[in-house]
């Protein structure tokens, strides 16, 4: 699935990619666990998580506007992940 640019499925479909940051604080949020982290350049980093139907369908959720997250949650996770980009 590639809804944008900024995301795509690995070459074997095991990861999914993404150089979203909010879709990847949504992710974090609602317990996906992010694998690793690519430096792209020295500007742009790709949040790499492991791909599944549930992480499908809470993407498609996330795009159609449908998805709800806890707000307090949402917040640690961004902070949480942008200790990763400094």
């Amino acid at each position: 699935m590639t809804n944008n640019m900024n995301n795509q499925l690995s070459d074997d479909n095991k990861n999914f990619k993404t150089g979203d940051f909010y879709i990847a604080i949504v992710l974090t949020t609602l317990g996906f666990n992010l694998e690793t982290l690519e430096n792209e350049n020295s500007s742009k980093v790709i949040f790499v998580f492991q791909n599944s139907p549930k992480l499908q369908e809470t993407i498609k959720k996330y795009f159609s506007n449908r998805l709800k997250v806890n707000p307090q949650l949402l917040f640690v996770s961004q902070k949480t992940l942008k200790t990763y980009l400094h």
